[in-house]
């Protein structure tokens, strides 16, 4: 008898050990398959969520006329507007052609819409004398 009880005592624990090692690897099993039907759904939500930011990014600045106007109206009679856009991160990109850069960006600077547009580049023109600038706007 005491035997059995010495058994019983051992063993239990050792059941208890399997039972649990069982439903674990169980659990695991599960869990990966659920992660793997939920990806698709996951990637959705992810590409959902990335396009609200853009959008937000969009409706947060000024829109791309506003800031046109502002620029028609503080450009130098000198300089030449000759491209603008918007991306759709909402960064705005800006190129001017204008015989001083510095004079440029202290007429621009001038007017609260456009303080935010920094002069990434500079370079000659078509042989015209004048300095091609290239600006950007960060959302």
């Amino acid at each position: 008898m005491s035997a059995l009880l010495a058994v019983a005592i051992v063993a239990t624990p050792l059941i208890t050990w399997g039972g649990a090692a069982i439903l674990t690897a169980r659990a695991q099993d599960e869990g990966r398959a659920i992660a793997r039907r939920a990806a698709p759904v996951m990637a959705e939500q992810a590409a959902a969520q990335q396009t609200r930011a853009l959008l937000q990014q969009a409706w947060r600045g000024a829109p791309l006329g506003t800031t046109l106007e502002s620029l028609a109206r503080a450009l130098p009679p000198d300089a030449a507007l000759l491209r603008a856009e918007r991306n759709a991160a909402g960064m705005i990109a800006i190129e001017v052609a204008a015989p001083d850069p510095d004079r440029l960006l202290a007429a621009l600077r001038r007017d609260p819409v456009l303080t935010g547009l920094r002069a990434t580049a500079q370079a000659r023109a078509d042989g015209d004398g004048r300095m091609r600038v290239t600006l950007e706007q960060r959302p």
